[in-house]
């Protein structure tokens, strides 16, 4: 499903919820981490399966949501539109696909919805062109034969994602431009079944055994001989830049928004996120000049600017010293009249 812009409201995405709750659970980009307000993660009916028991909430990614959102945790507050296709895609359990050009910041709103709204960490998986779904549920590399054959089997992120969990786990499905044409209705598939099944477990002794995840040290209990399934389906945050269309059954059962290139006070926000101590008017000249250079030849990806601001701290110059950063800024961007 696509929502338009100028008829959806935040508050219409809340209307499901039981009275009395909170609406402490919606994104609203504030880069802040949750609050204790109850939340009613519960999923429409056509979309609730029959896992349990929960997996309590995962670990928060640590130094990984740091190097992706900074100390200060920059969440885009300034975009009410795309809050709201986030909003809905919690609520309806439905997949979002986030378009846009590269080095917008698609992957990286993954790890700001889930910082804020405490969903643990994220689950990131890169397919490429020969990547299955069945490689995002699990592994299997037989062992020997005195070896238990559970210790064969590995959940991947998708697999991971799947089990059952008391919040959504948020799995990143970046780059979907890459996929084989078949993949999205594979992943369709699975995602109307609510989970998947492991054959090489069949045979063995019917009481649950510790499955290793994709969740670094972090095992599950899966009983062979049954389904992995959740019991509300994860939030799978799909990333593209629109080289290719995906199949129609496919978004259909999909929300879609599109991530614009930021604006000058949104970059500022990134660098001073990232970069507390660099003073406000250094930080306000560099993005102009990044500006200046992208309005020459084209949006070059918020890493980009990153970049310049570390290599003019390293070299020294975040001083003032404004007029010595034409051949560090020259190097790294594009732009070749930054020389200057």
């Amino acid at each position: 499903m696509t929502f338009d812009e100028s008829t959806t409201e935040a508050g219409d995405l809340s209307a499901g919820h039981s009275p009395g709750m909170s609406d402490s659970w919606c994104y609203a980009g504030t880069g802040r981490g949750p609050d204790a307000g109850p939340r009613d993660w519960s999923p429409p009916p056509h979309r609730r399966f029959t896992g349990g028991p929960d997996l309590e909430v995962a670990p928060p990614g640590g130094p990984e949501v740091a190097r992706r959102l900074g100390d200060a945790r920059f969440g885009w507050p300034d975009r009410p539109h795309v809050h709201d296709r986030i909003n809905a895609a919690i609520v309806a359990g439905s997949p979002l696909i986030v378009t846009g050009p590269p080095g917008v910041g698609k992957s990286t709103l993954a790890y700001a919805i889930a910082a804020e709204l405490g969903l643990g960490r994220v689950l990131p998986w890169t397919p490429g062109p020969g990547s299955t779904v069945a490689d995002g549920l699990y592994t299997y590399r037989p062992t020997s034969g005195s070896e238990p054959v559970d210790s064969a089997v590995r959940l991947g992120p998708l697999g991971t994602a799947l089990l059952p969990n008391r919040v959504p786990r948020v799995l990143l499905l970046d780059g979907v431009d890459r996929v084989a044409f078949d993949f999205p209705h594979a992943l369709r598939a699975v995602l109307r079944e609510g989970g998947f099944d492991i054959p090489e477990l069949d045979h063995a002794p019917r009481s649950p055994v510790a499955l290793r995840t994709a969740d670094p040290g972090r095992d599950a209990f899966v009983t062979p001989g049954v389904a992995v399934r959740c019991h509300a389906l994860p939030l799978i945050v799909l990333t593209s830049v629109g080289d290719r269309d995906l199949p129609a059954a496919f978004r259909n059962d999909c929300v879609e928004v599109r991530l614009t290139e930021p604006s000058a006070d949104e970059l500022r926000s990134v660098v001073s996120a990232h970069f507390p101590e660099v003073p406000v008017p250094v930080i306000t000249e560099l993005v102009g000049r990044f500006e200046k250079s992208n309005a020459r030849g084209g949006f070059q990806g918020i890493g980009k600017l990153l970049d310049a601001v570390h290599a003019l701290r390293v070299r020294g110059l975040l001083d003032g010293a404004t007029g010595q950063w034409g051949r560090v800024l020259s190097s790294l961007w594009s732009d070749a009249s930054e020389r200057a």
